[in-house]
């Protein structure tokens, strides 16, 4: 068992949100990194600090506590991640605030659509018994 708050307090914590290949990703990935920058910017100097202190005591290297936004290509639709520094006690509660208003946001953006799996099946022959 790990005691991830024991010396800094916070976690790099992710979401992802696939959106078509008509999409605008690039607007979409502007918004998400808009907001894991507001919902951060409190954090920033704090989480710095202590992540400085830790480097100082565990040979780790040094990262940016700036939030990130990755990219990946599936056959079906593009994965755009961002990455976050949270308050380790928060972590739940700040992931679904972030989906909820990401998914508000996108539902008024045009040229951004949430992507997801939808499969139909036409045809099916009819089951006889044996």
């Amino acid at each position: 068992m790990h005691n991830y708050t024991q010396h800094w307090g916070y976690l790099w914590d992710e979401i992802t949100v696939p959106v078509t290949y008509t999409s605008d990703w690039q607007r979409a990935a502007e918004i998400m990194l808009e907001h894991g920058r507001q919902y951060t910017a409190e954090l920033h100097a704090d989480a710095e600090a202590r992540l400085k202190k830790m480097i100082e005591r565990y040979p780790l290297q040094f990262t940016s506590v700036e939030p990130t936004i990755y990219l990946t290509m599936t056959d079906n639709w593009i994965e755009i991640t961002l990455r976050y520094i949270v308050d380790a006690r928060e972590r739940r509660k700040i992931k679904a605030q972030l989906y909820k208003e990401l998914l508000q946001r996108f539902e008024t953006e045009e040229h951004v659509t949430v992507a997801s799996m939808t499969v139909e099946i036409v045809g099916f022959p009819p089951l006889q018994s044996a």
